[in-house]
């Protein structure tokens, strides 16, 4: 689950034409830790990712439910 949502992240990252700089900047997450956790190493607060889906666009519950 947790590289499917990563890999959910960059998808949404190259469509809307959003640099992991630009992300970590609009969600308040550190950059270095945002690339650790797309590129699967390392973890995510449920906080965290919320403000970066929320970013993105994606609500949790789209996620949730495979909609994204």
């Amino acid at each position: 689950m947790k590289q499917d949502i990563a890999a959910l992240v960059k998808v949404c990252m190259e469509r809307r034409e959003v640099s992991q700089v630009e992300l970590a900047e609009r969600a308040g997450v550190d950059r270095a830790r945002l690339n650790r956790w797309i590129n699967g190493r390392g973890t995510v607060t449920v906080e965290s990712l919320e403000r970066v889906l929320g970013v993105l666009g994606i609500r949790v519950v789209d996620v949730e439910g495979g909609r994204a």
